[in-house]
């Protein structure tokens, strides 16, 4: 997966067409698993999961967006918290990232 196919995602994600459903969002959220998974350390992995929720927060707080599109954003933000929590204890890996 190149790093610019990731973006295009994020922007589409942020911008909704009326066009858009929900499964991009879904898709996304494979995309980042898939480079979670690919990743060489335990940071860079963090750094995936931390972008994953922040782009979801971002979106879901924006109220130019569809109600069901947000909403969506929710349910991704709570799912991959728990991911990511589950993951940073299994690693026993500090949840805050280094400066």
């Amino acid at each position: 997966m190149y790093p610019y196919q990731r973006d295009c995602y994020e922007h589409a994600i942020r911008v909704q067409d009326h066009r858009q459903d929900v499964e991009l969002i879904n898709y996304y959220v494979q995309i980042g698993m898939q480079v979670a998974k690919q990743s060489h350390s335990a940071s860079a992995t963090k750094r995936v999961y931390l972008r994953l929720i922040l782009t979801f927060e971002e979106t879901m707080c924006d109220s130019l967006l569809s109600e069901k599109w947000r909403m969506h954003c929710y349910r991704v933000i709570k799912r991959l918290t728990l991911l990511s929590l589950n993951w940073w204890m299994q690693n026993n890996t500090p949840l805050l990232l280094p400066k």
